[in-house]
This record gives structure tokens, sequence and C-alpha cells, in this order.
């Protein structure tokens, strides 16, 4: 049996989660986290009781690397290498944006897809991401300007098929609800939070091909740097 402890913190979303091999058999969450410091370790806890397993039952932790909020994923970041070093077991990161679309993925019942996974970054910027129905990158994470001509271009530029419906998820889904698509395309706008389930079937995968991070290394992927202002007081 293969037990891994699931990390999402690069959003408003504190989630945390365990699985069996690639089935979530516990959760907790809090949708709109104010401190992700405060909450992360309770719930991991939580989790790991319900699971009925052992911190040492424990095969690796799955963590969402970002794209996403600094403060919130240096949490996360710290916590699961925490984890990894005292336990001695492997740190699996997976990219926000690709547990996103897996996420919506299990939504869709059609075929023909193309996933744009996408996280709110101030004002009328998104990063966002391209993924087909097998969870394939299709276009790397990048930032975009929301308006109805860049979002099209973007799709036209993006989609392998032209008549391909477009299915929008994320915490930056509202940014696009009201913009019209071009004649040829649908749009379904699907789960906008980020989940610590959405990281099982990834996370599960990359274990078993060995793809683990390096502990020493290993930095979080931040959409921006910090918002940290310097006061004009004079001390003085």
């Amino acid at each position: 049996m293969y037990n891994f402890l699931l990390i999402e913190t690069s959003s408003e979303v504190c989630s945390v989660a365990v699985s069996f091999h690639d089935k979530v058999v516990s959760i907790r969450e809090d949708i709109d986290c104010k401190s992700h410091i405060s909450v992360i370790t309770t719930m991991i806890e939580a989790c790991i009781k319900e699971a009925g397993i052992g911190y040492e039952q424990l095969s690796a932790v799955g963590l969402s690397q970002g794209p996403g909020s600094y403060s919130s994923l240096r949490t996360g970041a710290g916590v699961a290498k925490g984890l990894c070093f005292a336990l001695g077991i492997p740190l699996i990161a997976v990219d926000t944006l690709q547990a996103l679309a897996w996420g919506a993925a299990q939504q869709s019942q059609k075929k023909n897809v193309l996933f744009l996974a996408m996280l709110d970054a101030r004002r009328d910027e998104v990063w966002l991401a391209a993924y087909d129905n097998n969870n394939e990158l299709i276009r790397a994470a990048e930032p975009l300007i929301i308006e109805d001509n860049n979002l099209n271009d973007y799709i036209k530029k993006t989609a392998k098929n032209k008549n391909a419906d477009i299915f929008f998820c994320g915490n930056a889904t509202p940014k696009v609800q009201k913009t019209t698509p071009s004649e040829d395309t649908t749009f379904t706008f699907g789960e906008m939070k980020c989940s610590a389930k959405n990281l099982g079937k990834i996370v599960n995968d990359k274990y078993h091909l060995g793809l683990k991070e390096n502990l020493d290394t290993f930095n979080p992927i931040y959409m921006k740097p910090p918002n940290i202002t310097t006061s004009s007081k004079k001390l003085f």
C-alpha cells in the first residue's frame, strides 16, 4: 500500500488530503483561509487520523508547487519539506495548473476539450496554462491580461482543433465569464477552487516513475515576488 499526504496551499484555499495510491480517503479544506500556517498542521493531523495510518506509513508527500501566492506557497513548501526530512520520504511536486486541469477533466464527458487552468494574478491579469483531455501540457503557464481579443487569440493559437470546447477552471474563472467566445468555440466553466483531492492521481504516477524533488534545492513557483512595502517614516 502506498500512502500519500497531499498539500495544496497555492491560493486562498488551504487543503490537505491523504490518498491510498490515487484514491483520496480523507480531506480537510478551508476554502477562504486567512492564515495557512495557523491551520495546516491541524488539518494534517486530522487527515492522518481519519485515514487510519501513522506518519511512519507515509510513502511520500505530494505538494502543489504553484504558480500561486508567495506566502501561502512558502507555508505549504516549508511544512512539506519538514515532514519529508523528518520521515525520510520523498517530496513529489505537482504543477498547480496541471492539478486544476486534471480536476476539470473529471467533470467533462467530452473528448475534444481544451482545458484552460487559470489563477488570479490581481486586477485583470491571470496566470494560465492549457492541457488536453489526457492532462498533457499544450501550452506552458504564462500571464495574460483578460480582454476579448487577447483570450480569443490565445485560444486560436493554442487549440489543436479549432472546434474544441474550451473548459475554464481555477479561481480566475470569474474574470472570463463575461468574455464573448468566437463563433466556432464553446465556453464551459468548471471548478474554481484548488483542492488537494486533485493531486492524488498525479502524485501516484510521479512516485512510481521516481520523479521526486531535491529537498535541499526545491522552491515553489511564484507568480510574482512578495508584495512587501518599505516604510517611509523616519525612525529618528
